[in-house]
This record gives C-alpha cells, structure tokens and sequence, in this order.
C-alpha cells in the first residue's frame, strides 16, 4: 500500500484487481461508486476486473470510462448520490506499473487511517459478499469531462483569457489529459498546439512524468511556433509543469509563485487557503514559496506533507496549488478564490 496514492504495483496480472476490489467494495459497503481508468495497456484489464468484484460485493457502479483522475474526482464531488470512486492509474510511473486511486464521496483521495481499513480488511479476509439478487448493473457515464469543463468554465474569467490571444503548446505526455484540455482551450480562444496527444500507455515519446529532463520537445516547439507558453501533463493528468515563451522550463514551485502573483483571473471573495507542499524544488526555498501564496491569496498558508492526499486533505473545501518537486499544481474545488494566471487555465 502506497498511503499517498491508494496502490500500485507492477502490473503482471496476478490477480491485483481481483484482490483489492473486494477490498474496495467492502469498505464502501453497498454504494454507488464512480470508476475510471487512463490509457496504460493494463487499465482496461483492471478497470474490468474491478468493477467486476465491486458488483460481486453488492455496489452499484457509474463507469465513467477513459478520463483524466481530476475529472473523476470533480464528478464524485458533484453528485451526491455517490459515495466515492476508483481511478485505475499509476500515474506518472512508468508504463510497466499500475494501480488504483480511491477517493471518497468529497471527491478527495481516502486519508491515511481510511486507507489502513481497507488494508485491514484484506488481512481479515472480511469480504461482504452479495448473493446473486443483490448483483447491481453497471451505468455508463458518457459526461463527465463535458461535465467537468462546464464545472471549471463557471469559475473563469473567460473575456480575460480571450483578450490575449494565447497560443499555447500542450505536451500531454501521451496522457489522458488530451481527451479534456484542448476543449477547454478553445472555449477559452486559446491557439493550441498539441504534441504527444494521442494516448498510448506505452509512452513511446516520453515518460509520463513531467520532468524537465523528459521536456525537451517541449521546450523546443514552444520557441519554434512563437508560443506564449507551454504546458505538460503526467499520464493520469493530475500534475502539470510549465515551460515560458523562451522554451524555459519552470519547477512546480517556481510555476506556483509565479502564477499566483500574476493578477487575478479567478472569480470569487478574497481570502482563502493555500497549501505549500513541505517538499520543494531548489530554486525557491520553502519559507518564501510560503510568503509568495500567502501574500498572493490573501490568505494562509499551510505547509503539508508531498503527495496529492496529503495536500488535498489538508482544505478539502477550497482551493489549492502545491508547489513541489512533483511539478504539481492542482485545483481541486473552485470555490474560493485565488490570484493565478491563464496559464493555470491550462489545467
């Protein structure tokens, strides 16, 4: 068990999904449970296998399909007749790897002690399995990025964004995020150019994390068609790393700071939180990444620990950006607000 990020494992089909739906299942008890996968070649393998042995344990399954992790988490968040959902990811790891995110029904990743019951019920063994009357069909959801984008649209300054014209050139890594982001760039006016779109989950042109060592395309199509920016997605589309108009690439931090002092494009009140991830780049110590979000958001500040639960857990109900040797920045629920620039639009 990885407590930041459900589990994952190499994936040699020995029986994972097998193993930790029931666990699942068991924990939600008889639910209703959202499920999604990315594009690895094992995803659809496990994504079956799981809601399989979710529905052997009595819960009622929304298959969301192919869709990035944020847009199931949105999606769980918003309909509460849900009580929680399963993304079929190993994220930004290798190809050879996969696994699952559990998030509960406030769309966040399960803390720590909620991750130990599921644990604890693999270990005894304690399964709640259903006879076959109880056995639930699987709803198809077709939705949910249009659903998520109609979500994120609500809270941007739109006139703002298509007032400058962007062109801006995505590098998504072979990822999922290409089933979502380029709608949202072109509702926003934004030229795109897109590199690495189509989703393979061997990741052939690059690894699926977005390293500045693994942006090296990126950084040269970015000076190559003039661009004002550019942006880069790890394989699950949780994490995005920024690259400027001269082909320069901007650590998490760094990206974080910047777009936070940027002027305001957020719609909402004043105040708010903003979290700090406690592991940084180098470029930007910790203390004044911290007064950089603090001012910016005026605000506070909290510092946690590195890893999406972590930092998700720590304001459940606002909105925030980590800056991270992780390269992530991540808004989670667009209900305060913050000062960030269009290029987080590209989220």
């Amino acid at each position: 068990f990885q407590a930041e990020d459900g589990i994952r494992d190499v994936e040699r089909s020995r029986g994972l999904g097998d193993v930790y739906k029931r666990q699942v299942g068991t924990y939600f008890k008889e639910g209703r449970i959202a499920v999604g996968m990315d594009g690895r070649t094992s995803s659809d393998m496990l994504r079956s296998a799981l809601v399989a042995g979710l529905q052997r344990v009595g819960i009622k399954v929304y298959d969301l399909g192919l869709v990035p992790t944020p847009v199931l988490q949105k999606y769980v968040r918003e309909h509460g007749y849900l009580s929680g959902g399963v993304i079929v990811t190993a994220s930004h790891n290798p190809p050879e790897y996969n696994g699952f995110k559990v998030v509960g029904e406030n769309g966040v990743e399960l803390a720590d002690e909620e991750e130990r019951k599921i644990e604890t019920i693999f270990m005894n063994e304690s399964f709640n399995y259903t006879e076959w009357f109880g056995f639930k069909e699987t709803t198809v959801i077709s939705d949910a990025i249009s659903f998520y984008a109609r979500e994120l649209l609500k809270h941007i300054d739109l006139d703002l964004i298509k007032r400058n014209k962007i062109r801006i050139v995505a590098d998504f890594g072979h990822g999922v995020s290409s089933l979502s982001v380029p709608d949202l760039l072109i509702k926003a006016d934004c030229e795109i150019i897109s590199i690495n779109s189509d989703i393979n989950g061997r990741f052939p042109n690059r690894p699926p994390e977005p390293t500045p060592e693994n942006l090296r395309n990126l950084s040269k199509a970015v000076r190559a068609y003039d661009a004002d920016l550019g942006v880069a997605y790890d394989g699950d589309g949780d994490r995005a790393i920024f690259c400027d108009e001269k082909g320069m690439i901007w650590w998490g931090d760094v990206s974080g700071t910047i777009t936070l002092t940027s002027g305001p494009l957020w719609i909402g009140n004043e105040g708010g939180t903003t979290i700090d991830a406690s592991n940084h780049s180098i470029v930007i110590d910790a203390s004044n990444v911290a007064n950089a979000f603090q001012i910016a958001s005026s605000g506070n500040t909290i510092t946690a620990g590195t890893g999406s639960l972590k930092i998700q857990g720590a304001q459940q109900d606002g909105i925030y950006i980590t800056g991270s040797n992780l390269s992530l920045i991540h808004i989670s629920e667009p209900t305060r607000p913050l000062y960030i620039s269009y290029a987080v639009f590209c989220l």
